[in-house]
């Protein structure tokens, strides 16, 4: 019947990830950190669970001014992980669906590629690919911005 799918994680776009996990921790209890920091220290990608495994959790992205991740307002999209992710990407092709990516290796660990379901939302379709350790990932963005 096709991909069997892991899990299913929300991101929502927000204009501060700090001040958003502060909030979910202060009003719910949930556990938050910061995956990903700008070269300037700025909290730009993280995530807040209430539970380990099996995963729950919202992951919060930093939205640029220009609304990066918008859908007529709505700032979110889903987080889709699969075993084989260049296995769906050649699925949704065949089923004649454009995609805003092709399968990429990310600096985070993951492999992925992005498309819009029919409404416009964004799914973004990951495989993991290695465990990427906080200062590893750091490493990796900061020498990715210098580069």
């Amino acid at each position: 019947m096709g991909q069997e799918y892991e899990s299913l994680q929300l991101t929502l776009a927000v204009p501060s990830v700090a001040e958003t996990m502060a909030w979910y921790e202060h009003v719910f209890g949930w556990h938050g950190y910061c995956h990903m920091h700008s070269p300037e220290g700025e909290c730009v990608f993280a995530a807040v669970l209430w539970r380990e495994k099996p995963m729950g959790c919202i992951n919060l992205s930093r939205c640029t001014d220009e609304g990066e991740y918008s859908n007529d307002g709505a700032h979110f999209y889903a987080l889709l992980h699969v075993d084989d992710v260049d296995a769906v990407y050649a699925q949704v092709r065949a089923a004649g669906c454009k995609t805003l990516s092709a399968p990429q290796t990310e600096i985070w660990g993951g492999r992925s590629f992005d498309m819009l379901d029919l409404n416009g939302f964004r799914l973004v379709f990951v495989q993991w690919m290695e465990d990427v350790s906080a200062e590893e990932l750091q490493r990796r963005v900061n020498e990715e911005a210098a580069g």
